[in-house]
């Protein structure tokens, strides 16, 4: 089953030439997909038009199998939630609680219950100090965690992670993706869309999307992608660092068995 499907969409800006043409793409319910792409390769512009913000020249697309059109947007919407790259453009509330109470509004939840989803949540990503702050006063990695708390509060059907890590250090980055894992634990149903560039976050997926110039180039597994260095060097990405370190130590004679699981790795050495 599809929690998201493109089929023969077509999309440019304004007069400019197609930069997606003919695109066919699958988002299966209840997986964690990453689709992968090097800057320009059009994974921004999916985002958009999965959500209605952009609409397609040509082809069709469902959203949990509903045609995304005017008349079933605020239902689509109702479903899915998503994290752009620049958190600035999703802040709505006076302060942080405000915020992340906005969108539990909207979801009709009990507000006896907010407080404590608001304060679980902000806790999660580490912001539980700034729930009173103003968002426009907090850094860009502090306002990233608050977009992304914001959001993952709300227990979205469908998540969409559109760079939403970007600004965060290596560290953040980890607590954010334990985040997401473990709600994806919880809610095996919940299906996660990551919109990156950083390969490395290819690693927690199901499913790998390498998308090129707006088309598919190529699904599988992490296992199948991200050992293909001949597929990743002609779509301008490179491996993730722990594939890099198993090829280096197997051509220098160490032999270890095909990982991509660090602990995994030391324990063969």
């Amino acid at each position: 089953m599809s929690a998201i499907k493109f089929e023969n969409v077509n999309f440019g800006y304004h007069n400019q030439n197609l930069i997606i043409e003919d695109l066919n793409l699958e988002i299966k319910r209840g997986k964690y997909t990453v689709l992968l792409g090097h800057n320009g390769s059009g994974k921004s512009t999916i985002a958009k038009l999965a959500i209605g913000l952009l609409e397609c020249k040509k082809g069709s697309i469902f959203v949990d199998d509903i045609l995304l059109n005017e008349e079933n947007l605020n239902k689509i919407r109702s479903k899915v939630a998503i994290v752009f790259q620049n958190p600035d453009n999703q802040f709505i509330g006076a302060t942080v609680r405000d915020d992340m109470a906005f969108g539990l509004e909207n979801k009709c939840v009990d507000t006896n219950l907010m407080d404590g989803i608001i304060e679980e949540y902000a806790s999660k990503v580490n912001m539980q100090k700034f729930l009173d702050a103003e968002p426009t006063n907090l850094s860009g990695g502090q306002k990233q965690r608050v977009a992304i708390a914001g959001v993952l509060a709300m227990q979205p059907d469908i998540l969409i992670l559109d760079e939403a890590t970007s600004m965060l250090d290596p560290v953040g980055k980890k607590e954010i993706f334990e985040v997401i894992k473990d709600l994806k634990q919880k809610r095996s149903d919940m299906t996660i869309l990551s919109i990156t560039h950083n390969i490395d976050e290819a690693l927690f997926a199901d499913e790998i999307i390498i998308l090129n110039n707006g088309k598919v180039v190529k699904v599988g597994n992490p296992s199948e992608i991200l050992y293909d260095n001949e597929l990743l060097t002609k779509n301008a990405l490179e491996a993730p660092f722990i594939v890099q370190l198993e090829e280096s130590l197997n051509k220098a004679g160490i032999k270890v068995k095909q990982t991509l699981d660090v602990k995994e790795l030391v324990k063969q050495l």
